[in-house]
């Protein structure tokens, strides 16, 4: 089980360049999450040290689904609210991985990450070195 919370700032901004100049409003939202699922790893015999994670669960968000956004051009009384692509509610989680302890300080490592949801999916590969010391 996991939990986050994420705070999102933007500074406010003047635009120069004439009438399509644009005036962006400072302003922050604020959303949260929360993970169930089961995440397990196993790792296989001495003479060939690897550990294989995954994980498989369920994404559950809260509070500003949308970021919003007020602007408005240069000169004008009334601004307007610009929306970002919102966020799906609740997701699909999995996270798959395969380190290999070449050294007891270095571990070479691939994983991917991906989160699936009505509104849209997200995945992530990465490849990485580990070197203690």
């Amino acid at each position: 089980m996991g939990a986050a919370a994420i705070h999102v700032h933007e500074d406010g901004f003047t635009e120069t360049g004439g009438l399509a100049a644009l005036t962006g409003l400072a302003q922050g939202y604020d959303f949260a999450t929360t993970t169930v699922g089961l995440r397990a790893d196993a790792t296989f015999a001495a003479s060939w040290p690897l550990t294989a994670r995954g994980l498989l669960g369920w994404r559950h968000g809260y509070g500003a689904a949308a970021p919003l956004t007020l602007m408005s051009f240069q000169n004008s009384p009334s601004p307007f609210a610009i929306a970002g692509l919102p966020i799906g509610r609740d997701a699909f989680v999995v996270e798959a991985g395969l380190d290999y302890a070449a050294t007891a300080n270095l571990t070479l490592g691939v994983a991917y990450s991906g989160q699936y949801s009505q509104l849209a999916s997200d995945n992530a590969f990465k490849a990485y070195v580990d070197l203690r010391f």
